[in-house]
C-alpha cells in the first residue's frame, strides 16, 4: 500500500503541464497571472464572509456562509495549482484537491437548494421597513401604556412617594401621602414641602437645600431609610422613615422621596422596650438562678439570685465558660457533651432537668437542682438554665434517712400491725417485720413495688390506689376497710390508715401506712350485723353513739383547754418560746376538738331531733343567718344577693343550717372580695336553690366525695374548719326527700343546689340585696 501511494503520487513520469503551451511566454504567463488573480480573490473572499458572520452573528444560515467560504477556498487552491503544474507535474495532488473542490461544491449546491425555500421566507425590505413602522407605532403605545402603569404604580404605592424640583416645591403627591399626611395632592402640589416639615426641619430645609446646590455635600439625600419627623395637615408630628435621591431632567435637578409611616413600628419598639423591662425584672427578682449561655457555652447573663448562690458578681462571669460554675466530672465533660448536643440532637440534661451539682466561688461544691431549655433568637441558638440550691432539702432528705430507721427499729417490734412508709408516688420505702408476717412478702421482695399490689383487681381498676393517696395528700389522713390481698393471693379484710407526712416547710415527703388485718373482727361485724338483720338500725345505733360520745367528750375537752390556759398563765415567765408554742397546740388542738364534736353533735341530732315542722319565711331565715354572719361579711366586704325566696314547711333549724353552711363557705373558700348570689326556681313538686360564689372553685375528681362526713379538700392552716358542714347539708335535704349537688370550675367558683319540697298554699318572698 505504501508504494502504491508513493507511486500514485510520483511525478517523475510526467512532464510539466508548460509543455503543452510549448513554454511560449505570452500565454504562459496570461495563464499564470490570470490564476495568480483568481487565487487571490479567492484567498480574500472566505476570509470576508468570515469576518462578516462574525459581527453579524445573528444571520440565518450561518452553515451555508461557511461552506460557500471553504468552496471558494478550495477553488483558489486547484487555480493555485495550476500555476504550479506548469512547472511541476504533481497532477496527482492537483487531482486529490479537485476532488475535495467537487465534494464540498456538491455539499455546498445541496444544503443551497435546502435552504432555498426558507430563505424565500425572510422578509423583503419592503416588508422589513413596514415591520419597522409597525415596531415604532407599538413602541410609542408601550410608551403611553408603561406611563399608565408607572402612574398606576405610584398612585397604589403603600409607601409615600413625593417629587419637588430643585427649589423644593412640590411636584407630585400621591395617594399614600395623602393618607399619611391628611392634605389632598391639590394642597401641595406648587407649594414649599417644608410644609410637611415640623421643627427643626422646618426652618433648616430651605438653607440646607441651597447648600446641597453650591457644594454638593448631602446630608440626607442618597442615604436610605434615614428617621426624621413628619406634619400632618392636623399639626400632629409623627415619626416617618424616608428616603431621598436626586434626578436630572431637561430642566434641570430634581429630587423623588419615598417616605413611611413608622408610628406602629416605634410603638411595637417601645413596647418591645418595656417587654424586656419587665423581663429584666423578673429576671433580676425570681428566688431561682437564672443563667444564658451561647452554642458555645459562653455565659450571656446572670441574675442576681445566681450571684447568691454561686458567690459570682456578673461582671465576673460574663463571657466565661459556664463550666467555671462545675466541679468535677461535669467541668471536664461539659464542652464535649455541648458539642455532641449541637451535632446530633441527643440531649442528656436540656428539655429534661436533673440534679446535679455545682461550685462556687469559693470551692466549696453543692447540690442543686437544674433545668436547662433551648431557644432560638436572631438565628442563633442560647440555652437557659434555671437553678435551684438545694442544699437543705437534700439535709432535710437525710435527716429523714436517720429518722426512718430509727423508726424501722421501733416499729419491727410491733407484730399486730403492718407499718411501712411509702414515696410521694406510692412505692413502698420500707418494711417491717409485721408487715412481712401480714402479707407474706419480704423486703427484697415489695420494697420499690407500687402498694397498689395489695388491691384487689376490682379495686384497681376503680383507682381506690390513687384515691387513697390522693385524699391522704389533701386531708393529711385516709382510713378505709376494706379486702385487700397477701402474696399467696388470698384475701383478707383490713383496717388501712394512710397519713400524709411533709416537710417543715410544707412539702409532701411521702406517706406512713398502717394496716391491720380485721378479718376476725370483720366476720364477728357481719355476724353481728346478721343478727341485728337491717344496716338502717345499726345506721341508728351508731348515730346515737356518736351523739352521746360528742356530747360527753365536751366536758372534758373544756377542762382540758381552761386548765392548759390556766397553767400557762400560772408557770407565767417560767415557759420558754418552745414551751408556749407546745401550749398554743394544746388548746388549739382542744378548741379544734370541740368545734368538731359541736358539728359532730349537730350531725347526730338530725336524725332524732324533736322540733316540729313549721310555715315559714325563708328571706326571714336568710336574714338572720346573714345577721349571724355579719362581722365575717363586713371583714372581708363580701356583697350577699338572693332572688324572691319561698314561703316553706321546714324545722327552721334545718334551713338555718343549710343557708349558713352554703353562705360561709362560700366567703371562706374565697381569695378575692366574695360575690354570693342565692338563687330559687320551681322544679315540679320542689324548689331548687342555688347558692353561687366566685371562689377558688373544686377540681372535677374532688365533687363525688365533698358530702362525706369529715372529708377536706384543703388542710385547716388553709382553710379552717371540720369537714362535717356539707355531711350536715346532704342529711338535711334527704330528710326532706330532697338532694344536694353542685357544679363547679376550678379557679372560677361554684354552684350548690339542693331541693326543698314545696307546699300548696307558698308564695315567693320580696327578692333583695
Amino acid at each position: 500500500m505504501v508504494y502504491s501511494l508513493a507511486d500514485f503520487f510520483d511525478s517523475e513520469r510526467f512532464m510539466p503541464h508548460g509543455h503543452c503551451f510549448l513554454w511560449q511566454p505570452d500565454i504562459l504567463w496570461l495563464h499564470v497571472l490570470s490564476d495568480a488573480s483568481i487565487v487571490a480573490a479567492y484567498f480574500l473572499i472566505p476570509f470576508a464572509l468570515l469576518g462578516f458572520i462574525m459581527k453579524r452573528s445573528d444571520l440565518p444560515f450561518q452553515r451555508v456562509f461557511l461552506l460557500f467560504g471553504a468552496f471558494i477556498l478550495l477553488c483558489g487552491l486547484t487555480h493555485a495549482l495550476d500555476i504550479w503544474v506548469l512547472w511541476h507535474p504533481d497532477y496527482a495532488i492537483q487531482g486529490v484537491v479537485k476532488a475535495l473542490t467537487a465534494i464540498v461544491s456538491l455539499a455546498t449546491a445541496f444544503f443551497t437548494f435546502k435552504l432555498i425555500p426558507q430563505a424565500l421566507l425572510l422578509p423583503s425590505p419592503a416588508r422589513l421597513a413596514a415591520i419597522n413602522s409597525e415596531l415604532l407605532n407599538l413602541h410609542e403605545q408601550n410608551k403611553k401604556t408603561g406611563q399608565a402603569h408607572l402612574r398606576a404604580v405610584v398612585d397604589n404605592a403603600l409607601d409615600g412617594l413625593i417629587s419637588i424640583d430643585a427649589r423644593g416645591i412640590v411636584e407630585s403627591f400621591n395617594p399614600a401621602c395623602e393618607r399619611i399626611f391628611g392634605y389632598k395632592a391639590e394642597e401641595v402640589v406648587g407649594r414649599n414641602i417644608k410644609m410637611l416639615m415640623p421643627e427643626p426641619y422646618h426652618r433648616e430645609h430651605d438653607g440646607y437645600l441651597s447648600h446641597y446646590h453650591a457644594t454638593g455635600e448631602a446630608k440626607i439625600i442618597g442615604t436610605p431609610g434615614r428617621e426624621v419627623r413628619g406634619r400632618r395637615k392636623d399639626g400632629s408630628t409623627f415619626p416617618i422613615d424616608l428616603s431621598v435621591s436626586a434626578f436630572e431632567l431637561e430642566d434641570g435637578k430634581h429630587f423623588s422621596g419615598i417616605l413611611r409611616d413608622i408610628t406602629a413600628r416605634k410603638d411595637a419598639e417601645q413596647k418591645l422596650r418595656e417587654e424586656a423591662a419587665r423581663l429584666s425584672a423578673v429576671m433580676n427578682t425570681v428566688l431561682d438562678g437564672l443563667i444564658t449561655i451561647d452554642q458555645h457555652g459562653t455565659i450571656m447573663s446572670f441574675n442576681p439570685a445566681a450571684v447568691k448562690i454561686f458567690d459570682y458578681q456578673p461582671e465576673d462571669v460574663i463571657g466565661q465558660n459556664v463550666k467555671i460554675l462545675m466541679p468535677e466530672p461535669y467541668h471536664g465533660e461539659h464542652d464535649g457533651y455541648l458539642k455532641n448536643y449541637m451535632g446530633t440532637g441527643e440531649a442528656k440534661v436540656i428539655g429534661i432537668g436533673r440534679e446535679v451539682s455545682g461550685r462556687r466561688r469559693n470551692g466549696s461544691v453543692f447540690p442543686m437542682e437544674l433545668g436547662v431549655n433551648e431557644a432560638h433568637m436572631d438565628g442563633g441558638r442560647m440555652f437557659v438554665g434555671t437553678i435551684r440550691d438545694i442544699t437543705d432539702r437534700k439535709r432535710m432528705q437525710q435527716e429523714l434517712m436517720e429518722r426512718e430507721e430509727l423508726y424501722r427499729v421501733l416499729i419491727d417490734g410491733i407484730g399486730d400491725y403492718a407499718i411501712y412508709m411509702l414515696d410521694t408516688a406510692g412505692k413502698v420505702k420500707s418494711w417491717s417485720n409485721s408487715a412481712e408476717s401480714i402479707k407474706g412478702y419480704t423486703a427484697e421482695e415489695i420494697i420499690g413495688q407500687h402498694f397498689s399490689i395489695f388491691f384487689t383487681p376490682e379495686q384497681q381498676a376503680e383507682g381506690a390506689p390513687k384515691n387513697a393517696l390522693q385524699i391522704a395528700a389533701t386531708t393529711g389522713r385516709y382510713e378505709a376497710e376494706a379486702l385487700r390481698i397477701r402474696k399467696d393471693g388470698t384475701a383478707f379484710w383490713a383496717n388501712m390508715i394512710v397519713n400524709a407526712l411533709h416537710s417543715r416547710k410544707g412539702e409532701l415527703l411521702g406517706f406512713a401506712k398502717i394496716t391491720r388485718d380485721i378479718s376476725q373482727s370483720k366476720m364477728l361485724e357481719q355476724q353481728r350485723e346478721q343478727m341485728i338483720g337491717k344496716l338502717t338500725e345499726s345506721n341508728t345505733e351508731l348515730e346515737r353513739f356518736a351523739y352521746i360520745c360528742s356530747h360527753d367528750l365536751q366536758e372534758p375537752l373544756r377542762m382540758i383547754s381552761n386548765f392548759s390556759q390556766r397553767l400557762e398563765n400560772h408557770l407565767g415567765g417560767t415557759l420558754d418560746d418552745k414551751a408556749k408554742h407546745y401550749m398554743k397546740y394544746v388548746v388549739d388542738g382542744a378548741a379544734h376538738a370541740r368545734q368538731m364534736i359541736s358539728d359532730v353533735l349537730n350531725y347526730a341530732r338530725l336524725s332524732h331531733d324533736t322540733e316540729q315542722l313549721a310555715t315559714i319565711d325563708s328571706k326571714l331565715i336568710l336574714e338572720g343567718v346573714l345577721q349571724d354572719l355579719s362581722m365575717r361579711i363586713q371583714e372581708t366586704g363580701a356583697r350577699i344577693t338572693y332572688d324572691a325566696l319561698p314561703i316553706l314547711r321546714i324545722q327552721p333549724t334545718h334551713l338555718r343550717q343549710l343557708l349558713q353552711n352554703l353562705i360561709s363557705n362560700a366567703i371562706k373558700f374565697c381569695k378575692e372580695t366574695p360575690s354570693v348570689h342565692i338563687g330559687v326556681a320551681r322544679e315540679g313538686d320542689f324548689w331548687r336553690f342555688s347558692v353561687r360564689d366566685n371562689g377558688i372553685g373544686i377540681a372535677p375528681e374532688h365533687l363525688g366525695k365533698l358530702f362525706t362526713i369529715f372529708q377536706r379538700l384543703h388542710n385547716r392552716e388553709q382553710y379552717p374548719g371540720t369537714g362535717i358542714g356539707l355531711a350536715v347539708c346532704k342529711k338535711v335535704t334527704q330528710k326532706y326527700d330532697g338532694k344536694i349537688w353542685l357544679e363547679s370550675k376550678q379557679g372560677e367558683g361554684s354552684t350548690f343546689f339542693f331541693t326543698l319540697p314545696c307546699q300548696a298554699d307558698e308564695h315567693l318572698a320580696e327578692a333583695a340585696e
